[in-house]
């Protein structure tokens, strides 16, 4: 799929596939968006500066959302104690997905600490 005509949800899908069923890591990830000009949701940082570099935090991060799969929890970026809301929201990848990717997550994360 040319990387002109991916939507955002083409890009969560690719990402996710890497991932679940590829077993790329973050920074493996990474490498590869950035390699293939895939672009990012933001194009400027918070300080104004261009951005537009995938990191592999913010790929962790988004394998460990949630909202991808359908289930949206409002309320946990909050700093007050306040009761989390969960509700369903449309799914852009399959829960299975969703959680052969957490486990990929987790098992790169065991070999990096054998491999430190």
């Amino acid at each position: 799929m040319p990387k002109n005509n991916m939507s955002e949800c083409d890009i969560v899908r690719l990402i996710f596939d890497m991932v679940a069923n590829k077993g790329y890591s973050t920074i493996k990830l990474a490498d590869y968006l950035n390699a293939i000009r895939i672009p990012t949701h933001y194009s400027k940082d918070h300080r104004g500066n261009t951005a537009n570099i995938w990191r592999p935090n913010n790929i962790g991060r988004m394998i460990k959302n949630k909202t991808y799969m359908g289930i949206h929890i409002y309320g946990k970026r909050s700093k007050k104690q306040r009761e989390l809301i969960e509700r369903q929201v449309p799914a852009i990848i399959d829960e299975d997905t969703w959680n052969r990717a957490q486990q990929t997550l987790k098992n790169n994360q065991l070999d990096a600490t054998k491999n430190a």
